[in-house]
């Protein structure tokens, strides 16, 4: 259609959860205009059981839509990143539920570093430099265009007419391209809904909702200049996106399939 619009999509946090995805891209691919874009928030893999399933199906869509899908990093997959690069970078493992991660991709793999995780015991919350040599099978276990995109596939933040979209928040009157890890991956949602007046809308996941309200398990929260679509896919079992500009809320449930 002539002088069509571009619509934006932007997906909260999915952790794992294969088949509230495969529903809510399905809606979203019946919806997309030739123009519109589609942003996904980050953290894709943990906690939940099918993140190998999730990360084929993100492949897949950047097959069929190009550059106008757009993955952002999260703090699981920032965390991810490091122990692929550093294997006595444990704090992913550890601290993200990275094991159901890697039972997803091989339950040899997830066998052998619960048993060595277990032989090592408190020596690797002491901060010591303990290298975890079954990572390495793990990691070989991997398919290489899924290493591909985790590693080296995921941008930090986008932007468009108006709309910042970042997986935690950023540092207000600090430019986009100065934002740092701790800024885009770890900022407090909580704090960012307070504080962030705009003049862009900032849409971000990273936090639960229901965590900073009760009453709003499996809700977004929409606001002039700030939206947070983290909806709980994992615990709650539901998965949202929003479609800017007119902010209407797409969400797959678990009776979705």
């Amino acid at each position: 259609m002539i002088g069509e619009s571009t619509r934006t999509y932007v997906v909260g946090d999915i952790h794992g959860s294969a088949k509230l995805l495969s529903v809510l891209i399905t809606e979203i691919d019946a919806q997309m205009r030739e123009k519109d874009i589609i942003v996904f928030l980050g953290d894709y893999i943990d906690r939940g059981p099918d993140s190998k399933d999730v990360i084929s199906q993100l492949i897949a869509l950047r097959q069929r839509h190009g550059e106008r899908a757009v993955f952002l990093t999260g703090n699981h997959e920032q965390w991810f990143s490091q122990t692929f690069h550093d294997h006595t970078k444990t704090s992913w493992i550890l601290g993200m539920q990275g094991l159901s991660t890697i039972r997803s991709y091989s339950a040899e793999a997830a066998a052998l570093l619960e048993n060595e995780i277990r032989s090592i015991g408190i020596s690797l919350f002491q901060n010591e430099k303990i290298e975890l040599l079954s990572f390495r099978i793990f990691f070989d276990s991997m398919p290489k265009d899924h290493l591909e995109f985790l590693i080296n596939g995921l941008t930090r933040y986008y932007a468009c007419d108006g709309l910042i979209c970042t997986h935690s928040g950023i540092r207000p009157n600090l430019p986009l391209s100065e934002q740092t890890e701790v800024d885009l991956y770890w900022n407090d949602p909580a704090k960012m809904m307070k504080s962030w007046k705009g003049p862009q809308t900032l849409v971000i996941g990273h936090r639960d909702t229901a965590n900073i309200d009760t009453s709003l398990e499996g809700k977004p929260i929409i606001k002039e200049h700030i939206a947070l679509l983290d909806t709980g896919a994992y615990k709650h079992g539901i998965l949202t996106a929003v479609r800017f500009p007119d902010r209407k809320v797409l969400q797959s449930t678990c009776g979705s399939d």
